[in-house]
C-alpha cells in the first residue's frame, strides 16, 4: 500500500527506472540518458533515477556500491547529449546516505518480541506497534538494554528519546524546536554550542550539519507527529545495522550524517541565487528552491504522417493525437485498402512505449475487425517499432517492423522492413 502510494507520485515516464535497478539492467538506465532531450521537451523536465546503487550497497557492500556510482558517472559522459542541453537546469543528488556495517546486526524484531510479548501488534523498522497500554519509559529502557540505540515515544506534547546514557526531550512551539536532556547528551549538541534555545528546523540544520547527528530534534519530532507512526520508534546507530532478510551489508536506517546527509549539485541559470548556500532540507528542494510541475501532462502526443513505397504501391500512414496517451491511425495502401483505428498508451518509459488498439480494415477482397499492439523503442535519433495486428474475422495475424532515423527535429527517414522506405513528418 505504501509503495503503491509512493509510486503513484512518481513521474510516469520515470517508473521504468525501478526495473532498471535490477543488477545487469542498469545498462538500460544508461541508454535512457540518450532520450533526456526528448523527454525534457515533452514534459518540461526529465527525472532520471539510478536505483541499482542502492540495491548493491544494501546487498553486496561498499565496493559494489562505489562501482555503481562510477558506472553512473561513465553513463553520463557517454550517453547524455550535453550539446543539446545548453542553458538547462541540472540537479544531481541522492535521496539518502548509506552506512556500512562493521559491528554486527541487531535483531530488532526479536528484541520487540522479547520486550512486549503478546502485546506486540506489529514491528516494521523503525516502528513498533502494540495492542495494550504499557509503561512506556520502562519498555523503552528494556529495548535499549536489548541493543537498540535510541527509542522514541510521545509523552503528551513532548517526544522522549531513551538511550544508554539517559533521556532526551524534544518540544515544539510555533515551528521552533527545543532540546534538553538528563544524563549525557547523546548528540553532542551542547558541546557544539547549543544552549537550550528554541530553533527553527533551518537553524537546527545549520548548527548541526557537521556533527555526527544532524538536526535530530526537528526531524524526529516531526516524524512522530505522523498519525500512522508506531507507539515506539527505534533507531540503530552505525556501524551497527538492523538485521533484515537482505540488506545486511549496508543500510540508511540511523540518524547519523552517513545516513541522512547527501550532497546536492545545482547547475543552471535558475540556481544562481542559491550560490553560497550551504545546507537545505531535501524535502524542500522542489517546493522551495527548484519548483517543478511533476503533475504536468502534455495536451497531446505527436502527430505523424509517413509516406513510403511498397511492392503493392504507395502507402500513406497518418497518426493524429487528440489527447495525451491517445491517437488515431489511418493507413491507406493506394486506393484499394485502408485501416482505421484508435490506440491507447498502456506503458511508457524514457526508452519505450506500449500501445494497445482496435480498429477496422476495409478492402475489396475482405474487411475485418482489428485488434493489436505496438512496441516503440527510441535511442536518441534512432527509433524502432514492432506492430502486431490480429484480424478477428479471418483469424489472421501480422507482425510488422520499422526503423526510423531523425534527420531533423521533424523529419525522419523510415524503413518499413519488408515493405519499403519513405519519409515521416512529425508535428
Amino acid at each position: 500500500m505504501i509503495l503503491r502510494e509512493m509510486l503513484s507520485h512518481m513521474p510516469r515516464e520515470s517508473l521504468g527506472f525501478w526495473t532498471y535497478g535490477v543488477p545487469g539492467l542498469h545498462h538500460l538506465a544508461s541508454l535512457s540518458l540518450l532520450n533526456v532531450p526528448r523527454v525534457l521537451e515533452k514534459f518540461g523536465y526529465a527525472e532520471v533515477l539510478w536505483f541499482c546503487t542502492d540495491l548493491l550497497g544494501h546487498v553486496v557492500g561498499p565496493r559494489a556500491y562505489l562501482a555503481s556510482l562510477y558506472n553512473f558517472d561513465r553513463a553520463i559522459g557517454r550517453f547524455l547529449p550535453l550539446d543539446e542541453l545548453e542553458d538547462v537546469n541540472i540537479i544531481l543528488y541522492a535521496d539518502h546516505g548509506m552506512s556500512f556495517g562493521e559491528s554486527g546486526l541487531v535483531d530488532y524484531n526479536a528484541a520487540a518480541r522479547e520486550v512486549f510479548g503478546p502485546d506486540l501488534k506489529f514491528c516494521t523498522y523503525p516502528n513498533i506497534y502494540i495492542s495494550a497500554e504499557v509503561d512506556r519509559s520502562q519498555k523503552a529502557r528494556e529495548l535499549v538494554d536489548a541493543g537498540i540505540d535510541f527509542v522514541f515515544y510521545r509523552e503528551g506534547e513532548t517526544v522522549v528519546a531513551c538511550h544508554g546514557g539517559g533521556l532526551a526531550y524534544f518540544t515544539e512551539h510555533d515551528g521552533l524546536f527545543r532540546y534538553t536532556f538528563t544524563g549525557s547528551d547523546p548528540f553532542g549538541y551542547y558541546a557544539a554550542g547549543y544552549r537550550g534555545e528554541a530553533l527553527s528546523r533551518e537553524e537546527w540544520l545549520e548548527l548541526t550539519a557537521d556533527l555526527r547527528f544532524p538536526a535530530v530534534p526537528p526531524n524526529v519530532y516531526s516524524y512522530l507527529q505522523n498519525p500512522y507512526v508506531g507507539d515506539f520508534v527505534i533507531s540503530i546507530t552505525p556501524p551497527k545495522l538492523p538485521k533484515t532478510p537482505l540488506s545486511n551489508k549496508a543500510n540508511h536506517t540511523g540518524l547519523t550524517t552517513t545516513d541522512l546527509m547527501v550532497p546536492i549539485l545545482l547547475k543552471g541559470p535558475a540556481f544562481e541565487q542559491l550560490r553560497g548556500m550551504e545546507t537545505m532540507w531535501l524535502h524542500d528542494l522542489y517546493s522551495e528552491y527548484a519548483p517543478v510541475d511533476f503533475d504536468f501532462v502534455p495536451a497531446r502526443d505527436q502527430n505523424k504522417v509517413a509516406a513510403f513505397s511498397s511492392p503493392n504501391g504507395p502507402v500513406v500512414d497518418l497518426e493524429l493525437s487528440p489527447a495525451y496517451r491517445l491517437r488515431s491511425r489511418l493507413e491507406m495502401a493506394g486506393l484499394h485498402s485502408a485501416s482505421l483505428g484508435v490506440e491507447w498508451d498502456l506503458y511508457s518509459t524514457f526508452l519505450s512505449r506500449i500501445w494497445l488498439g482496435a480498429g477496422a480494415k476495409v478492402a475489396p477482397e475482405e474487411s475485418a475487425i482489428l485488434v493489436g499492439g505496438v512496441y516503440e523503442l527510441t535511442l536518441g535519433r534512432l527509433s524502432a517499432a514492432a506492430r502486431f495486428t490480429y484480424e478477428v474475422g479471418p483469424n489472421k495475424w501480422e507482425l510488422a517492423h520499422s526503423l526510423a532515423w531523425n534527420l531533423t527535429s521533424q523529419l525522419s527517414a523510415v524503413w518499413q522492413i519488408g515493405r519499403g522506405v519513405g519519409v515521416q513528418f512529425t508535428w
